[in-house]
């Protein structure tokens, strides 16, 4: 449960089922909430075995239910299409272009490094990603943050992808002006080699870039859709095209070809029925 409180912050004999109890109910409530961190909080019995503590006030604790999973969010072809025409001369069009023709998360594009991108080969390597996290200090009761630089979410997401041809040519245009931008800003900019930086060359504040990300759909008439959304339309468009299941989960680095399926168990009935659509042609004398 330390990843949960502050340093000092709760002593833990004062630990009872109830508070264990409450403080799952926080969870619940958080963003983060899922069955398997719950687990993990409810097994933890290192205090226990440190005795700081003579029994886990977890244990006995009933896990709140598990909300139910929200239906993940798609461009349509035509919305998909719009937004990228209307990309012209915006700061973040590459970034944008990119997530939607390789699937990457949020963080795995801000870390990206240009080393990570072969031209030649059209694609591309992810390697690592950008965090931020609450930093925590036992002096003060400040609510800072940073970015950090992390391993990615899985084995799995360390991984190769392939860049279509024209958003290579997207990605040459992108480091031109980055380059531009580089001279501009003179000896203010630090050159940590990313390819998306801020206007300094420092890791780029996801949350400004799902702001920037938001005004943009905003500005095309497009009715708003999470920054993920963008990585699910990729999957949904190999789908589409008949890319098979086990490409798919390679590409956007999960864990299990289950995880893929089961996030996308809604789009493959449409997509088998399209495939088999296909064979009309055959029986069309019927």
């Amino acid at each position: 449960m330390q990843k949960y409180y502050k340093n000092g912050e709760f002593k833990a004999w004062r630990c009872t089922i109830t508070i264990g109890r409450d403080d799952m109910g926080k969870l619940k409530r958080k963003s983060f909430y899922g069955k398997t961190k719950l687990d993990a909080i409810k097994k933890k019995d290192e205090a226990v075995k440190e005795h700081y503590i003579i029994f886990n006030p977890c244990d006995n604790v009933t896990l709140p239910k598990l909300p139910p999973k929200k239906e993940i969010q798609i461009f349509t072809v035509e919305e998909e299409i719009t937004f990228i025409k209307s990309l012209i001369n915006h700061r973040n069009r590459a970034l944008f272009i990119l997530v939607l023709g390789t699937g990457l998360r949020i963080g795995e594009v801000v870390a990206l490094k240009w080393s990570d991108i072969n031209f030649k080969n059209c694609e591309l390597k992810v390697q690592r990603t950008f965090k931020r996290v609450h930093l925590i200090n036992n002096e003060s009761s400040s609510n800072k943050t940073a970015i950090i630089e992390q391993q990615p979410k899985t084995v799995n997401s360390i991984r190769t992808v392939n860049i279509p041809s024209n958003i290579i040519e997207e990605l040459r245009r992108h480091k031109t002006r980055q380059l531009e931008e580089k001279l501009k800003a003179g000896e203010t900019y630090i050159d940590n080699n990313l390819v998306f930086p801020n206007e300094i060359g420092q890791p780029t504040d996801t949350r400004n870039l799902t702001r920037s990300y938001a005004r943009a759909l905003k500005k095309a008439n497009i009715p708003y859709k999470n920054f993920h959304a963008m990585r699910h339309t990729f999957a949904t468009r190999l789908f589409e095209r008949k890319v098979d299941l086990p490409a798919v989960q390679k590409l956007l680095g999960h864990s299990s070809i289950k995880i893929t399926s089961d996030i996308y168990t809604h789009v493959l009935p449409d997509v088998k029925v399209k495939a088999v659509d296909t064979l009309n042609d055959l029986f069309a004398d019927l």
